[in-house]
Parts: C-alpha cells; structure tokens; sequence
C-alpha cells in the first residue's frame, strides 16, 4: 500500500489531486491495489475552507445522507501525528462536492463545483485510463463494426498458437465480462469496486489475487493488461462460469447493493464451482491456471 501526498501533475494525475494543486489545499491519498483513496476531511476543508472540526460535522451528516463507500486508512495530520480516518475513491469525492451548499463562507466551492463539472468523471477516467476507460471506449467503437473486431480478434489468438476451443472460450468469456460489468454498474448506487469483485473470484478460483496470478505466470505489464489471453481453457470457463452466476444473483435480488454486498455474492458463487473446477483439472493433469500438463502423456 502506497501512501502519498499531492504529487506533480501529470496526464496520469487523478482529477482530485489536480483539483488540490489548482485550489492549493493538501489531499492525503493511499493507493491500494492500483486504486486512489483519498482523505475525506482532507477534502472537505479543502473545498470548503473550514477548519477540521467543521469538516467531521459535516461528514458526519453526509454519511447519513448518502450512500458513499469508504473505509478507515492512516492519516498524518499537520501535527505529524497518524490517525485511522475515513477515505473514499474519486466518485465518493464527487458526491460530497456535489452535495455540499455553496455560501459566503466557501467561496471556491462553486469554481470546484463548475470545474469538476466541465472535467467530467467519465472524461477524467478517459486521460487516466481508470477501470480501462479506453479499452471500454475501443470495445464501443469495434461494437459499430462486430465482425471486423471479432475477425481481428481471432487473428491475433490464431498468432498466439492458441487453438479454436481456446479462442471461442475466450471469445464468450468477453461476453460474459461484459455483462458481468455492466450488472456491477447497475445494481451498485455508487461506482463499484471493479478490482475487488474481479479479485474475490481470482481469490477463490486460483488462491491468488491478480497481482499475485500476474507474478507466478511472469507475465509483462502489457500481458497483464490483458490476463485472461493468457489463462488456460479450464480457467476461463470458471470465471465466465461464477461471474455469469454472480451477475444472475445479483439481477434477481432486484434492489441497490453495496459494494461489499456484490464483492461478497462474486465470492459466493466462486466458491461453489472451485472444487469442480479443481478436479477437473486434477483429472485433466493440467495446471489450472497456464492448462500446462503435470503428467507425461
């Protein structure tokens, strides 16, 4: 876990960082897994102007209000001293923004609240790349011209030695991906956690988070990008199988869920299909994750 202060700004630097720089005010962030979380109280004093105490009071009934993820990080105050204080994501961030009044007393609220709306979220995560903003937008756009994507696609598997199975496995497994996504997104009020659901199946499946999957395969940065070109046939057909599942739960249940109630229900269902998956590839003799063999033919 990384743990920093507001850096040089950067094509790369999240909009709330570049918000602190332009409005001069300190952002204490961790980044957990790849993902930014920021101080809220931080925040708050910042586009507000108020002091410390203000900003507690004023969380203490936004939470009330809304519906926004955070979760309990160290803190180091301007004293030098280190407390567990609250922090949220960028869409948490947004929300408070958008919810607090602007009055004489915060008068760079209103310039925040017009700047964050011209930037845009979706616009921010498009310059970042977050949650694969481009790669989404790519996808959209091979949409308008399906069989030229899916041609190309199967091409370049076909470069990869991979067989026809593995390629019309791995070409419904982006299908269910999709899905699977796009139920994350609507049935979550706030921005889901992507990485956390996606890492409660690995967990499960292969007893490792991405990180670690990405490390025992020795794949690059740019193979980790794409993970699942390079799963084995077996592997694929899990995920597509509990994330298919967990999308099915989490539609039926028919209300809001939070974040820790979907990471919770992918987890579920990735532990259903673990030991048949497992054995199969016991039976096979193969290693689940790269589909090598483990025995002599």
């Amino acid at each position: 876990m990384k743990d920093q202060n507001v850096t040089a700004k950067s094509d790369s630097t999240p909009l709330p960082l570049v918000v602190a720089e332009k409005w001069e005010f300190r952002l204490n962030f961790h980044v957990v897994e790849g993902e930014h979380f920021y101080a809220i109280e931080d925040w708050i004093v910042g586009i507000t102007g108020c002091d410390v105490r203000k900003a507690q009071l004023s969380w203490a009934k936004l939470q009330k209000q809304l519906l926004i993820s955070n979760q309990q990080l160290s803190h180091t105050a301007p004293n030098g001293r280190v407390y567990q204080k609250d922090h949220t994501d960028d869409h948490g961030l947004y929300l408070i923004a958008q919810n607090l009044r602007v009055t004489k007393n915060r008068p760079a609220l209103r310039a925040i609240k017009d700047y964050l709306a011209k930037a845009g979220v979706f616009a921010d995560h498009l310059r970042t790349n977050k949650d694969g903003a481009r790669d989404r937008l790519r996808e959209e756009l091979n949409a308008e011209n399906p069989d030229k994507a899916m041609e190309e696609a199967v091409a370049g598997y076909r470069k990869q030695q991979r067989d026809d199975r593995w390629i019309d496995m791995r070409l419904k497994g982006v299908g269910h991906r999709l899905i699977f996504s796009s139920t994350l997104a609507d049935t979550c009020k706030t921005r889901p956690d992507f990485a956390g659901a996606t890492n409660a199946g690995y967990k499960e499946l292969f007893d490792m988070v991405k990180a670690e999957i990405v490390k025992t395969l020795g794949l690059t940065k740019s193979q980790a990008r794409k993970l699942r070109d390079h799963l084995s046939e077996l592997a694929l057909q899990g995920i597509s199988l509990y994330e298919s599942a967990a999308s099915h739960k989490m539609r039926k249940l028919g209300r809001v869920l939070t974040r820790d109630e979907q990471v919770q229900i992918v987890r579920d269902c990735a532990v259903m299909i673990t030991p048949g998956i497992h054995q199969l590839a016991d039976y096979l003799g193969i290693d689940l994750l790269s589909g090598k063999n483990l025995i002599a033919e």
